[in-house]
């Protein structure tokens, strides 16, 4: 891997998750360093050759970098351009529908099923507010929202999210739906309020799953929650409670038990999903059409990466904190606190937003979605 920011050292880590070795090469010492540090592979031999030699540097360095790799004989191959883009051309998924960019300001044609599916009309809507600015997302959370809005189901009007964090998922739901979140820690949950107040519709409140009484839902969505409970069984059969007939589960949760590091700890969780497992699992919970995806790939594995290293710092700092305690200040950790953080990340995170697409099976996260039997 010639070239260790952060798109390189991305792919290396995705590289290193799929067992493949990984040298790494950078002309700034520190930028290599730091992803050896990240664990994204190892620093280049003076004297070693490569099955395929990665460039990922600035494009105005490519040919010099190029042919200074070729010059050395680093790979046993010399790049042949149109055997890579047929080839990755060949994995790209087929164009399908997508669904609306909140971006894009186009005016979108009335649907007259809209109002059935409990969405907002445009004529009534007015000014739609930057959901970016009242309620930024994570690098992280930008790209596992990328995956659930082209996953949400298309017969839903009520949306209930258990767990719903500091709202940055929930001010988008409730541009689209009659929106329900319950958070229990408090801070998060103030936080939520006056993002989902600022969208305009919608509620949050500071409770939990048991305090809704009778109501009911189409949809029950809860992004990295499960994880943190102990009893998941007990939860995902609580969360199914809430489900009208036919109706539609939605999770996330990090994949992959062997992945299991610092980070999770730190922050609470008991566990991490193998997709076989967690397919089990929504099955004896009473879940049919159970479709699974991953997201994150390659930039997921960097974030995860910086992650735990964050995360072996501040254990120490966590001493005698219990699993709940951890639990409840982890939708507090490393959120954006500026616009200017906000903007970074949506036009950061493009270009990996896009890759992930190409690669629905691979990633250091998993996004579910599941119906209740009739």
């Amino acid at each position: 891997m010639i070239g260790t920011g952060l798109i390189g050292t991305s792919i290396a880590l995705a590289l290193r998750e799929h067992g493949a070795g990984v040298w790494l090469a950078d002309e700034d010492p520190e930028a290599a360093r730091l992803a050896v540090n990240l664990g994204a592979g190892e620093p280049l031999p003076e004297a070693a050759y490569a099955d395929v030699a990665v460039i990922a540097v600035p494009p105005d360095a490519v040919a010099a970098t190029l042919a200074g790799a070729q010059a050395r004989g680093l790979a046993r191959g010399q790049f042949a351009p149109e055997r890579i883009v047929a080839s990755l051309a060949g994995r790209l998924p087929a164009a399908t529908p997508p669904s609306r960019d909140p971006h894009d300001e186009t005016p979108r044609s009335r649907d007259p099923h809209d109002e059935e599916l409990g969405m907002i009309p445009d004529t009534q809507r007015g000014p739609a507010p930057d959901v970016d600015v009242v309620a930024p997302l994570t690098p992280n959370a930008s790209l596992r929202y990328d995956l659930v809005q082209r996953m949400l189901p298309a017969d839903v009007t009520d949306v209930l999210e258990v767990g719903c964090g500091q709202g940055a998922a929930g001010a988008r739901l409730a541009q689209r739906y009659r929106y329900l979140g319950v958070e229990p820690d408090r801070e998060s949950w103030e936080v939520a309020r006056r993002r989902i107040a600022a969208v305009g519709r919608g509620e949050v409140r500071n409770v939990t799953v048991d305090a809704l009484g009778d109501e009911r839902f189409d949809l029950v969505c809860a992004f990295e929650v499960l994880e943190h409970i102990e009893d998941d069984a007990a939860a995902v059969k609580e969360w199914a409670s809430r489900l009208r007939a036919g109706g539609w589960l939605l999770l996330s949760v990090p994949a992959y038990q062997r992945r299991y590091g610092p980070a999770d700890e730190l922050v609470g969780h008991f566990r991490r999903y193998d997709p076989d497992a967690l397919v089990t699992l929504l099955g004896s919970c009473g879940f049919g059409e159970v479709e699974v995806r991953h997201y994150g790939f390659p930039l997921g594995y960097a974030l995860e990466a910086g992650r735990n290293l964050i995360g072996r710092r501040r254990l120490a700092a966590a001493g005698s904190q219990s699993v709940a305690e951890r639990t409840a200040g982890s939708g507090r950790l490393l959120q954006p606190a500026s616009s200017a953080r906000a903007v970074a990340t949506r036009w950061g995170t493009v270009p990996f937003r896009a890759m992930q697409r190409a690669f629905p099976g691979t990633g250091p996260g998993i996004v579910v979605l599941a119906r209740l039997a009739p």
